[in-house]
């Protein structure tokens, strides 16, 4: 009798593990996004420490435009590793929700773990100028120009934020160098 239940306390976290893995891999591999979410949800019902499917998970819910239940899924991850990647997606969540300043602190975080995160750089501009702090978005568009200078969205906020404060020289300045880094 002791043998069995040594031998079941052993083999089951086994089998547990390759089938959370099993599911993980599933839902990975589909196109229907609710059978992503379906499929991630048993990977972490079986296995509750599985980040990657909490992450993925939200990436799912976010593109079913269910932000509040992907935000819920990031902070799982966020509470448990921070990293810049999931604290980006949260705040492109918050961002599809407006809210803007939940998404200004979620790219900020992001930029704290890897200061070259040019796309959280980016949607940190863009979060301020929707916010309305003109100044501060055209000071990360330089940052997003600095690290990439064919960056024509950069150049292309950067430009409407210069006409918002009434420069126009700038503005039109950026203007042209959108047309000039993509014609189209």
């Amino acid at each position: 009798m002791k043998k069995n239940t040594i031998l079941i306390l052993i083999v089951f976290p086994i089998i547990t593990f390759g089938q959370a893995n099993k599911f993980f891999r599933q839902a990975l591999k589909s196109n229907d996004l609710n059978e992503r979410i379906e499929l991630f949800t048993k990977a972490i019902e079986l296995e509750p420490k599985k980040l990657d499917a909490y992450f993925h998970r939200g990436i799912a819910k976010n593109d079913l435009g269910d932000y509040h239940g992907a935000i819920v899924d990031y902070s799982k991850i966020i509470v448990t590793e921070p990293d810049a990647d999931t604290y980006y997606n949260r705040g492109n969540s918050r961002y599809s929700l407006q809210d803007f300043e939940g998404a200004k602190e979620d790219y900020q975080k992001a930029i704290e773990v890897d200061p070259y995160f040019i796309d959280a750089i980016y949607s940190l501009g863009c979060a301020k100028y929707d916010l309305g702090d003109f100044e501060a978005a055209i000071l990360d568009f330089n940052k997003v120009i600095k690290i990439d200078p064919y960056y024509p969205k950069a150049y292309n906020l950067r430009a409407y934020s210069h006409t918002h404060l009434k420069l126009n020289k700038k503005a039109l300045s950026d203007f042209t160098m959108v047309v000039l880094i993509d014609p189209s």
